[in-house]
């Protein structure tokens, strides 16, 4: 199993969003994004990812990421794999070029606050060849960072909402794992 993080967190280059949750950005006003996304592939952190389908029970993952490996917690039990901050980057790269060929648009409609932190909210929506989706990035205003992501995205026979909760104070391996 391979997992690939940036704005998170399941690629979908054409749906605006890289694997666990966060978005991929267009230059017009979204480098923001971006900017976050290779950030956050430089630093270590850990993130709650919830996948929502209607009809279904949430699916919960932890993640941590540290310098070259990932861990993914799935029903109690801790897995890892390698991970390279640069090949997460040159991911980024590759969906942020995807999503400039896409039908995208976004707007930073406020701000908020995110556990006290001050955060740019962007708000994304992509049609890529009929499939749609809708995200919410709040990045920290202090370090650039990812604070949280939620997104919306319309497969057609069903909907899923994918949720990231970012966090990058006291991140270490969990226990045991190798």
């Amino acid at each position: 199993m391979k997992i690939s993080r940036a704005v998170s967190i399941s690629c979908f280059a054409s749906l605006a969003f890289e694997a666990f949750g966060v978005p991929a950005a267009r230059a017009d006003g979204c480098d923001l994004a971006t900017a976050a996304a290779i950030a956050q592939a430089k630093v270590p952190y850990a993130t709650t990812h919830v996948t929502t389908v209607a009809g279904e029970a949430p699916a919960r993952a932890e993640m941590i990421f540290t310098a070259d490996k990932a861990y993914l917690q799935v029903n109690g039990a801790w897995r890892s794999m390698d991970y390279s901050p640069q090949a997460q980057i040159d991911r980024i790269n590759a969906v942020k070029s995807s999503a400039e060929r896409a039908n995208q648009t976004c707007e930073k409609p406020a701000s908020d606050t995110v556990k006290g932190d001050a955060a740019t909210v962007l708000v994304m929506h992509t049609d890529a060849g009929g499939k749609r989706s809708d995200a919410r990035l709040w990045i920290s205003d202090k370090s650039g960072l990812p604070l949280k992501s939620e997104i919306r995205v319309d497969g057609g026979n069903e909907i899923a909402i994918v949720t990231d909760d970012f966090r990058y104070d006291n991140i270490e391996p969990p226990a045991g794992v190798k």
